[in-house]
Parts: structure tokens; sequence; C-alpha cells
């Protein structure tokens, strides 16, 4: 949902793994949540974008807290005002 209303084209922001070069940092606006966010800042400022495979691997210990309902209102908030930038 949120690559098809921002349009970043961008499958997989959960992932924390995130390189870019150094001049890249000016495209971001520091706020909470921003790591949903990063690529879409990015190509806005008119960098391009890749993605690369990574390994995801099985949890092995503990509970994930991450669901859809703790974090669906803050990230629909972050959706709309990244959107209108």
């Amino acid at each position: 949902m949120r690559s098809r209303f921002i349009g970043d084209g961008v499958r997989d922001t959960g992932c924390s793994l995130k390189a870019m070069r150094r001049e890249c940092r000016r495209a971001l606006l520091p706020f909470n949540g921003m790591h949903r966010f990063i690529p879409a800042l990015i190509r806005h400022s008119g960098y391009k974008i890749t993605e690369v495979p990574v390994n995801h691997r099985p949890r092995i210990h503990g509970v994930s807290k991450y669901t859809f309902a703790n974090r669906a209102w803050r990230a629909t908030k972050d959706m709309v005002g990244v959107s209108c930038f």
C-alpha cells in the first residue's frame, strides 16, 4: 500500500539495511517513522534508487512486537505527509 500511494516503486522498506551516498542525506527530513520513506525522499530529490536482494533469516528467539494494528495509524499519517511533500 505504501509503495502504491507514494509511487516510489520500492518493494521492501521493512528491511533496515539501507546504503546511500553521503550527498543523499540532504534529502532526508528527520521525523519519527522516517525509515519507511527513505527511498521515496531520496528519489523525490532526484537520486536513483536501486534495490538489492538480501538474505532474510527467520526469527530464532523471542516474539515480534510488530503488528499491523500498532503501526497503522502513525504510518498512514506519515504516508500522507510524505506524499504531500
